[in-house]
């Protein structure tokens, strides 16, 4: 997103990027349940702001 100047706030330059994540579920704790997630191998992403 930031490449591409697709982010809401124009960022003051010099900027670090890091706004997202992503990742895919490699492991579940015992006793997680309740989430879309439930499986090894889904892909999650998040937004940190």
């Amino acid at each position: 997103m930031f490449r591409s100047g697709v982010y809401l706030e124009t960022p003051n330059l010099p900027a670090t990027n890091g706004y997202e994540a992503s990742a895919t579920v490699q492991e579940l704790g015992p006793g997680v349940s309740g989430f879309a997630c439930e499986s090894v191998g889904y892909p999650v992403r998040a937004s940190t702001r």
